[in-house]
């Protein structure tokens, strides 16, 4: 029977709560428990069969035979104790190789696109499609196709750099590597989530629609045209004001009917229940469900947070066509009747064939890495090292540190968070099920014996920066002194590296990286996300906080003890405190040492012809035609002080000035103004338009 008459007929015989999980996915070490898979765990959490299964190799800490055998655990209770007997699909990170221990770890993509070698990306994911389908990793979340061109975004490394051509290349040639081994491969992340405001992860993206489509797409369009792509992650960034997860002009207009893909569109992690509860597009998770699966998004990861039951619900309530559901329901029964999953859910145990098979690759994996090694200057002939150097000093904090090799995305960074959120909730993955923690814990509890370093040696046999050096001139004295500036502006061992400096013949740094990150995050107490450093605000009275400038549309938010006050004062916490940016119309402002700021707008309708200099004395704005009066910020300020309140907070409402002989009012807007203080400064919203006249072209 043809594939799709098959999806046709198993899709008739669905009921909704069936093809509600379908979209859905559970991570994978919630499943078990200290004695390995949980009945319990497995009837509740896929009693209705489950679209995808998250993370059961990425977040372990088994070898890679039990990972084999805990995929079959968890397909023979799908296919022999659920109704319909579907399998599920498997995902693992993999663009730095398989994200799983025992598997052997590959240069991160800035270093494959250093190497210039699509040929070699090529055979770098035919090895990593070979390895995961040994363990039954059947999707893989990679590659990375952003178009990376400001250094500042934090995840550059990811990238295959800032070149569209270099990046389209070498992506066609992972996915076509990928997928000539039966592995769906997932680019990622649709679309322009290199180039967000002011290079913030997560930020809204920042360039314009030509420029999206010929620059980032490009690649995305060359994978799918020329490698068949499978899959498709969205981006975590808006554009244009909608989040790209809800974004039916992104995911549907572009994605399919422009571009021509027909593959799945998989969720990034958490991008669902962000909708609702970070960018606040929904009000709950159930909607933001529903703007996902409308917008294009097929499935859900990588846990149940909008769709599966609450989806199920909508569709009954009326609120989605159950037709929507269906479409995405095809496109996941698809992929699993063309990976041959109905046919063979389970793969070979044998511990021998999978370990041999999973440390494939260490000779291509060093020979990319001395390719992805540029030499951007060498004076005098300093390189390569003489062998007669007596002395060398290798300075830095990286001097002595093997984790530097190891970036985010492989598994000695994976390691290192997960020995830190054992027993407490995993970044990200904050509504994954009880059972993890526990799960996590009892993985870990043998693997975290042996300290980061001393693991990573014993598990991939890897140097440090001065033991390389060392094996490399044996007969050369080499120092190696880990010296770096902490964050309190103090040093550390930083008299001992320029006295080892001084005594070489050659130095070198090893600067950067972890080890001075994580110094950070310690001095600064645990690893918590920090407040970014502000300039410090003008004092108020009474302690209050002030403004940072004297304009009352640069206003931030208030520090803690300004909070409390105004809460304390009776009113809400939020009301008056937001942040003001500044207004679309809103074109500068003169100073005069003298006098109060006189504002001048981009819109001289509402103000008189001639804008009035208010003096020292009279403090007396520009007076806009329908009887308003605008004050300058720091009159604001004293009008406060003067009434005994704090400047902060702009609480009261100024009392409109009447209106002289013969003014025009202008119409209130239908939705109201936008807040107080936009009303005083601006008017109404929506001001009535004063015609302009038209201009005529000379002959």
């Amino acid at each position: 029977m043809d594939p799709i008459q098959r999806v046709d007929a198993l899709l008739a015989r669905m009921s909704l709560e069936e093809k509600a999980f379908q979209l859905t996915s559970v991570m994978g070490p919630s499943l078990f428990g200290a004695d390995g898979a949980d009945p319990q765990r497995l009837a509740a959490r896929l009693g209705h069969g489950i679209g995808q299964v998250s993370g059961l190799a990425g977040f372990g800490a088994g070898p890679p035979a039990e990972v084999a055998r805990a995929v079959n655990q968890v397909q023979r209770f799908l296919v022999e104790e659920t109704r319909l007997g579907i399998p599920a699909i498997f995902h693992n990170e993999a663009f730095n190789g398989v994200m799983a221990p025992g598997f052997t770890v590959f240069p991160t993509a800035i270093g494959l696109a250093a190497a210039w070698d699509p040929q070699a990306v090529e055979r770098v994911a035919v090895l990593i499609g070979r390895q995961m389908r040994a363990v039954g990793m059947r999707q893989a979340l990679a590659p990375v196709l952003d178009v990376a061109r400001d250094a500042r975004w934090g995840r550059v490394h990811e990238t295959y750099g800032e070149d569209p051509y270099l990046v389209s290349a070498l992506g066609v040639a992972y996915v076509r590597g990928l997928q000539s081994q039966d592995v769906i491969a997932t680019a990622k992340h649709f679309l322009g989530y290199a180039v967000t405001e002011g290079c913030q992860n997560m930020a809204a993206t920042a360039v314009g629609a030509r420029e999206l489509y010929e620059v980032h797409a490009r690649p995305f369009e060359a994978a799918i045209h020329l490698a068949g792509l499978g899959a498709v992650m969205n981006s975590y960034s808006e554009y244009d004001g909608v989040p790209i997860g809800a974004s039916r002009a992104i995911l549907t207009e572009l994605l399919r009917e422009r571009m021509g893909f027909t593959g799945t569109v998989a969720a990034d992690y958490m991008t669902v229940e962000w909708l609702a509860s970070r960018q606040a597009v929904a009000a709950d998770k159930q909607q933001a469900g529903l703007l996902a699966l409308a917008a294009g998004l097929d499935v859900e990861l990588p846990e149940i947070a909008g769709y599966g039951p609450a989806l199920a619900e909508a569709v009954e309530a009326g609120r989605i066509g159950e037709d929507v559901l269906d479409r995405s329901v095809s496109r996941v029964l698809r992929d699993k009747f063309a990976l041959g999953l109905f046919e063979n859910p389970y793969v070979e145990e044998d511990p021998v064939a999978i370990g041999r098979t999973a440390a494939e690759g260490a000779g291509l994996a060093r020979e990319l890495a001395r390719k992805s090694v540029t030499l951007l200057k060498n004076e005098d002939g300093v390189l390569p090292l003489a062998p007669g150097v007596r002395k060398i000093a290798v300075v830095g904090p990286l001097a002595d540190d093997v984790t530097a090799a190891f970036p985010a995305y492989t598994y000695p960074a994976m390691r290192r968070m997960l020995t830190r959120s054992a027993a407490s909730a995993m970044p990200g993955t904050e509504s994954v099920s009880d059972g993890l923690s526990s799960s996590l814990a009892a993985q870990l509890a043998a693997a975290t014996a042996l300290s980061g370093d001393a693991w990573i040696r014993a598990e991939y046999d890897a140097l440090s920066l001065a033991e390389a050096v060392r094996q490399a001139l044996p007969k050369a004295e080499v120092t190696s002194i880990v010296a770096a500036a902490l964050p309190d502006g103090g040093t550390d061992d930083i008299p001992a590296a320029v006295a080892a400096a001084r005594d070489a013949d050659v130095v070198i740094l090893a600067l950067g990286g972890p080890r001075r990150l994580a110094a950070r995050r310690h001095h600064r107490g645990g690893g918590q996300r920090q407040r970014r450093h502000r300039p410090a605000r003008r004092a108020g009275p009474a302690g209050q906080g002030g403004h940072r400038d004297r304009n009352p549309c640069h206003r931030r938010r208030p520090d803690r003890a300004a909070v409390r006050d105004h809460v304390r004062r009776g009113r809400p916490e939020g009301r008056g405190m937001g942040v003001l940016r500044r207004p679309a119309g809103h074109a500068g402002r003169r100073r005069h040492p003298d006098r109060p700021a006189v504002r001048v707008r981009a819109r001289p309708e509402l103000y008189d012809v001639q804008l009035r200099r208010a003096g020292p004395r009279t403090r007396r704005g520009p007076r806009r035609r329908d009887g308003h009066r605008v004050r300058a910020g720091h009159q604001h300020r004293r009008a406060r002080r003067r009434r005994g309140r704090p400047a902060l907070f702009p609480r009261h409402r100024h009392r409109p000035a009447p209106a002289r002989p013969g003014a025009r009012r202008l119409p209130a807007h239908p939705a109201g103004p936008r807040s107080n203080r936009h009303r005083r400064v601006h008017g109404p919203a929506e001001p009535a338009r004063v015609p302009r006249p038209r201009r005529h072209a000379h002959p």
